[in-house]
């Protein structure tokens, strides 16, 4: 195993800890701070390691992440244009990446997740969460990469937690 691949290894763990802790938090500013660095993570991740479509996926979800950050800290509502801008990006790049239909219900979820994100309601952004880390799951299933499954099955369970968690709120 290259040196590459073992920081990528590492990267990924740190990146997964950031997606665990995320969904943890009460604020959406928070939320989406740890979902940025996270995802940055998981991008220097994915170059590690060759997956170029993964990097393209997730230059896209950083931009989005910074402008929503951006719209958060000025108090103002989240364009709807940007929103669905960000949503073709993820169905243009998941077409274009296409592996098969298993993998392209990771992309189904990843927009779902993205719309409530820009909507900003912390209780649909758990709730997406869930499905998301559900969809990844079966996409590190069908394509052998267990570790991953590990990651997004803390992920899963820590929505969970989250609903539980804040349920009145």
């Amino acid at each position: 195993m290259s040196s590459f691949v073992i920081i990528a290894q590492i990267i990924g763990i740190f990146a997964a800890v950031g997606y665990i802790l995320a969904v943890q938090q009460k604020g959406r500013l928070n939320y989406m701070v740890i979902i940025t660095a996270a995802g940055l993570l998981d991008l220097i991740q994915y170059y590690f390691v060759g997956n170029y479509a993964a990097v393209v996926n997730l230059i896209g979800g950083q931009v989005f992440s910074y402008i929503v950050i951006f719209c958060i800290i000025k108090k103002i509502q989240t364009p709807k244009w940007v929103i669905g801008i960000y949503l073709v990006y993820l169905l243009v790049s998941g077409i274009w990446a296409w592996m098969g239909i298993v993998p392209f219900i990771a992309v189904l979820g990843n927009m779902q997740i993205a719309f409530f994100q820009g909507q900003g309601n912390m209780r649909y952004i758990r709730i997406g969460t869930f499905i998301v880390a559900v969809a990844w799951m079966i996409n590190g299933i069908w394509s052998g990469s267990y570790t991953v499954c590990i990651g997004y099955t803390f992920e899963a369970i820590s929505a969970i937690v989250a609903i539980w968690r804040f349920r009145k709120a």
